[in-house]
């Protein structure tokens, strides 16, 4: 059976791992950044990173989700979609952001995600968004 939480920390390390083995570019999560994942059996098979900056536009009320992400043999079964509405239901945030491939613009869609936002190149750089010319920045608001 799969189990979504927030992760503890042991498990955010074991989650570090797993992206920094499939990108090296990625560094250290600070204090700002919190794992939430999914298990079964102990392992964990998705992961997503909320992250948050003190000096946003909204403060701590702003929230970005990097790194979701679905073990091998569980793709396809929209636990990276689970995941990332059990963290929508959990937290309820006012607003979050997310950095995406244009080509799964109409996968987050279905989850809120439905307003493109432009960032600065100084904007994007102080929140380590790879400049790709197919990356999209989404928002999500909630809605009252």
């Amino acid at each position: 059976m799969i189990a979504f939480k927030k992760a503890t920390d042991e498990e955010q390390k074991a989650a570090w791992r797993i992206h920094r083995a499939r990108h090296s570019w990625i560094g250290d999560w600070n204090a700002f950044s919190h794992c939430w994942i999914a298990t079964e059996n102990g392992q964990i098979v998705s992961t997503l990173r909320e992250q948050f900056y003190p000096g946003g536009e909204f403060g701590e009320k702003e929230r970005w989700i990097f790194n979701v992400w679905v073990r091998k043999g569980w793709r396809g079964k929209k636990l990276g979609q689970k995941l990332i509405q059990f963290y929508l239901d959990t937290k309820d945030p006012p607003i979050i952001f997310l950095d995406c491939r244009e080509s799964l613009e109409p996968y987050y869609q279905k989850l809120g995600f439905t307003e493109r936002v432009s960032l600065t190149p100084e904007e994007k750089a102080k929140i380590l968004i790879t400049d790709e010319p197919s990356q999209v920045i989404l928002c999500r608001k909630k809605t009252v």
